[in-house]
């Protein structure tokens, strides 16, 4: 068998008044999808692990702070298929972020970031990646004890 791309990503979030808000990413680039609004993912680079590049992609993508993040839980691994053919297995993370006003610059693949609450990433965000956003924002509620 053969083995499928490694892609790795991070979902930064706060609670406030139980809340939740995700910070994601849309492109600078619209071949990088579209006008929407995404997790911030990314290519492993040699030697890294998923984590690993899972951190530097959202500190590039996303200008995160890793002083700010706790709390790091894999989600899952999902399978993307793209249309140009590059398929390949994200596998994403939620992480706490403790100062949600404390971001660096981002990237030039980044034209905007955002932190956003379900209902709203559900209509301004990839349609393909909802599954993995709605599992998501649901381990943060268990996590948090939010009903």
């Amino acid at each position: 068998m053969e083995e499928r791309n490694q892609s790795g990503g991070l979902i930064p979030y706060f609670v406030k008044n139980n809340k939740i808000f995700g910070l994601f990413m849309r492109p600078s680039d619209p071949k990088f999808g579209g006008p929407f609004f995404q997790i911030s993912k990314g290519r492993l680079e040699p030697g890294e692990d998923i984590l690993e590049g899972s951190l530097r992609e959202s500190q590039e993508e996303l200008g995160i702070k890793l002083k700010n993040l706790s709390n790091i839980i894999k989600i899952d691994t999902f399978f993307v298929q793209t249309a140009n053919g590059y398929d390949y297995d994200l596998t994403v993370f939620i992480g706490k972020y403790d100062v949600p006003e404390d971001l660096e610059d981002f990237c030039f693949e980044t034209g905007e970031v955002k932190w956003m609450e379900l209902g709203e990433i559900q209509k301004r965000g990839r349609k393909n990646q909802m599954e993995i956003i709605e599992k998501a924002f649901d381990m943060i509620k268990l996590e948090n004890e939010i009903e």
